[in-house]
Parts: C-alpha cells; sequence; structure tokens
C-alpha cells in the first residue's frame, strides 16, 4: 500500500509503506541509538505518527536539514529497512534500483525525487501557508 503526505488538500505520493518505515528506521537506528523519537521527536513521533501542525513544522524542518547533513556522510549500505526487525533487509528491487553511494541520496520517491529535499520543500510550503501534514495512505484517501 502507498502511502504520502497530505497536506492543503494535497496528496503527495511517496512510494510503499515499508519504504517511507525504512527512512524513519534508518533515521532511528543511526542517529538516535535505536531509541525512536530521543533525538528527532518532532519527525519520529509527532510527524510519524499523528501529523505536525503549522507550529511544530518548523522544528521538524530543522531536524530533516539535520539529518540530511548527517545522513551525507554515511554509506548507503546502511540503509536499516525495519528498526524493530534488524533482519529485515531491502527488496531486491529496491537494492537493484539503489545508485547512490550515500545516505542522503538513498531514499527516492515513486516520483523519482529525493525523499529529504521534497520533504523540506512540502513542510517549507506548509510553513509559508500556516497549513499542517500528515502522513496518509492511498486507501485512506478514497474513504
Amino acid at each position: 500500500m502507498n502511502v504520502g503526505f497530505r497536506y492543503s488538500g494535497i496528496w503527495a505520493e511517496v512510494g510503499e509503506s515499508d519504504f517511507l518505515h525504512a527512512f524513519f528506521s534508518t533515521i532511528s537506528f543511526h542517529l538516535e541509538s535505536n531509541k525512536w523519537g530521543s533525538r528527532y521527536p518532532y519527525l519520529l513521533r509527532k510527524f510519524y505518527y499523528d501529523g505536525l501542525t503549522s507550529q511544530e513544522i518548523p522544528q521538524a524542518l530543522e531536524e530533516l536539514k539535520d539529518i540530511r547533513t548527517k545522513f551525507s556522510t554515511m554509506k548507503s549500505e546502511e540503509i536499516i529497512w525495519d528498526a524493530e526487525d534488524l533482519l529485515k533487509k531491502p527488496p531486491i528491487s529496491f537494492l537493484k534500483g539503489l545508485q547512490a553511494s550515500i545516505l542522503s541520496e538513498c531514499f527516492i520517491t515513486v516520483g523519482g525525487k529525493n525523499l529529504i529535499n521534497r520533504l523540506i520543500e512540502i513542510f517549507e510550503f506548509c510553513i509559508r501557508r500556516e497549513i499542517s501534514i500528515k502522513i496518509q495512505s492511498e486507501a485512506d484517501l478514497i474513504k
């Protein structure tokens, strides 16, 4: 099932839910010593589970920029598919499509955009418009 970011009546598709979970798992494992949300509470606690209000997005944006900087010094092989089950590995289709050498370039949306950069753009848009954002599944759009 695909997921995306819902804001101001817009749904920006990301890709499979496992893919997005891998992004957050990689953050938690490498940058928070696998203590979900301990260093990046706005992204890993608030955004991942509930969404962000317009007042919370600036803090999440700063967290995301810090993550991008740290991921740019890490190798793509350091991706974590699931922080709760470290034996899980990315699917072969993901690995075959992986052409990045650094972790900050590994997460590419179904639309072909870098997930971190796309999320920064969306956060900046939400800040300008003073709107909230949440993660939403494609199935929830139909309801």
